[in-house]
């Protein structure tokens, strides 16, 4: 529909939602270290402001949720404002399986599940690690789905694949998001070291701990 953009922003002046409500909390905090998005009326929160509303308006079964603020915001980096827009729209109705983007996140949470298996299966020894010490690593991969990893990878990826988004069919978006999923588990084995590192970055101020020793380290499965 032309002027889709502009109509539903100019038809909806005045009205109130819960879900306005939360793109006002988020605004702010969304990309906080962004200079176009410091201040209530940085050209950037006001754009960002416009895309949230008009899509709350235009998906009303999603109004708004976790993850929509920052894909709107990356987005408004590289490009206008109604482009921004239908990226989202792209992303949410088209990329992502449905009901991604819903109230209870019940399809994004599920993809949790399927990235655990397949940690499981092509990480045994990493997943066990995590297990043995407790590791939930979800609240970070769950970032990951959620964005669509936009805001995980390189200023250089971002600017190849935003605007070229845009001409996938949904068919190539799927796959890239299937590719997304194996990709995690991929650069977890490269980076697999570096965590096993990172896990414990006080151990060698911490003699009396037993986080890390080689014993348990073994019998959590992680030597050969």
């Amino acid at each position: 529909v032309p002027n889709k953009y502009r109509i539903l922003l100019e038809e909806n002046i005045g009205r109130t939602s819960t879900a306005l409500n939360q793109i006002e909390l988020d605004l702010l905090r969304t990309l906080p270290n962004n200079f176009h998005y410091h201040n209530p009326d940085d050209k950037g929160i006001v754009m960002l402001r416009r895309v949230l509303v008009a899509f709350s308006w235009y998906k009303p079964d999603v109004g708004y949720c976790q993850g929509l603020n920052r894909l709107a915001a990356i987005a408004l980096l590289f490009l206008d404002e109604e482009m921004s827009f239908w990226y989202l729209v792209t992303v949410v109705q088209c990329f992502m399986p449905d009901g991604y983007y819903g109230n209870q996140l019940i399809a994004s949470q599920a993809d949790q599940r399927v990235l655990k298996d397949l940690m499981a299966e092509k990480l045994p020894k990493l997943t066990s690690f995590f297990e043995y010490y407790k590791v939930d690593y979800s609240p970070v991969t769950f970032n990951w789905f959620l964005t669509v990893y936009v805001d995980t990878v390189p200023t250089e990826v971002r600017l190849l694949y935003i605007p070229t988004s845009m001409n996938q069919s949904c068919a190539d978006h799927r796959q890239c998001y299937r590719s997304g999923i194996h990709s995690c588990t991929k650069a977890v084995r490269c980076c697999s070291d570096m965590l096993l590192h990172c896990l414990n970055p006080m151990r060698n101020n911490c003699s009396n701990s037993t986080i890390l020793q080689p014993s348990l380290v073994k019998s959590a499965g992680w030597e050969n």
